[in-house]
């Protein structure tokens, strides 16, 4: 069983991976933080910068 914190960072657009497969993840994981990420696809890291702002606020929120 996983006890540590995880962030899961949903994209809106993500066409390689079934939502329901995430959905699933994080209804069977208790520490678990979801954001979903608007203007985003698969490849989040990818984005336009503004999509990237929220991103990686969302990161170093997350770690702190």
């Amino acid at each position: 069983k996983i006890k540590a914190p995880i962030l899961v960072l949903k994209p809106q657009e993500d066409r390689q991976l079934l939502e329901e497969y995430q959905d699933m993840f994080i209804s069977k994981t208790k520490t678990v933080r979801v954001v979903k990420i608007d203007g985003s696809k698969h490849e989040i890291f990818g984005s336009t910068n503004d999509v990237l702002e929220k991103y990686y606020g969302e990161i170093f929120k997350f770690l702190k």
